[in-house]
């Protein structure tokens, strides 16, 4: 498997799991077994952010210049907002249909 492929796989599992947890979490919540004031939520943006982290820095090649390697950082977290804001406006419709407004 290519760079570029397991790149894009990681990305693409770490924007599905946004979903994912936000079901999980809304579901706990109204069980009443996890309060969100609970810090559930902090907890879930902090691990993705790790997540995130972990991906850039085991599957985005390494580059030799400073230059070309802050164009990496920015092309890559460009992309993976790009993919949240995706995730999270599949999240409020995922949660709309199975909970409703």
């Amino acid at each position: 498997m290519s760079i570029k492929a397991r790149l894009a796989v990681h990305v693409l599992a770490w924007t599905a799991s946004i979903p994912v947890l936000s079901v999980l979490l809304t579901d706990l919540d109204r069980r009443g077994t996890l309060s969100l004031a609970k810090h559930g939520v902090e907890v879930a943006a902090m691990a993705l952010v790790a997540w995130a982290a972990w991906i850039y820095w085991r599957r985005v090649p390494h580059a030799a210049r400073l230059l070309e390697r802050s164009a990496r950082f920015a092309i890559f977290v460009l992309a993976m907002l790009m993919a949240a804001a995706v995730a999270l406006y599949a999240t409020f419709w995922l949660i709309v249909a199975l909970y409703g407004l």
